[in-house]
């Protein structure tokens, strides 16, 4: 059960935890800006700028007038919080080649002659989508690491491989409902 799992920090973003709020800032308006800049993940001013859709000179008001209003910090956590929240463009690739997995299922299903509805694979796929996209997003960092090609490459070769895409078949089959179920419900609340 746990290989299900495995993995929930590429979609829940748990190591951006940062556990000081802004409002309220202990230290002076220098500190607070760069405390914005390292959430943001940018280094200058203008790219903290770019981040909130505001102008640089209004960053540079702030450190003139020595605050930084409340609104702006609404906006910078609001900013910052949606930028969690989207995916990764690794796990969008992931989530395209684990959308592929019920087609290659039904496929192989009717060229067996077992005959049988498209249901059961679209519905498992469907049920347990993020599950099978965390399976597949680390699948793709640890070819990413081994081989050193780009996300893109690694996704399309999954994508047109459907020995790869039949074995997450097999990894379906041999797991249970109930797990698949639990497991996408710890995701989809980020445990």
């Amino acid at each position: 059960m746990s290989s299900l799992v495995n993995g929930c920090d590429i979609l829940s973003n748990s190591e951006n935890h940062n556990p000081q709020a802004l409002s309220g800032w202990a230290g002076d308006v220098a500190s607070l800006v760069r405390e914005m800049k390292r959430r943001a993940g940018v280094k200058t001013d203008q790219e903290l700028a770019e981040f909130l859709s505001i102008s640089q000179s209004a960053v540079a008001n702030w450190k003139q007038r020595g605050g930084v209003p409340e609104a702006a910090i609404l906006k910078f956590e609001e900013a910052v919080s949606n930028r969690q929240k989207t995916p990764t463009l690794r796990v969008i690739y992931a989530r395209a080649v684990a959308m592929r997995v019920p087609a290659i299922w039904a496929e192989r299903v009717q060229r067996k002659g077992k005959g049988g509805s498209e249901f059961i694979p679209y519905f498992t796929v469907s049920t347990s989508l993020n599950v099978i996209t965390n399976r597949v997003a680390k699948e793709i960092a640890e070819i990413e690491r081994a081989t050193g090609l780009p996300t893109a490459d690694v996704a399309m070769q999954l994508l047109s491989d459907d020995d790869y895409l039949w074995g997450i078949v097999g990894w379906l089959n041999e797991v249970s409902m109930a797990e698949l179920l639990l497991a996408e419900a710890k995701l989809s609340r980020g445990v």
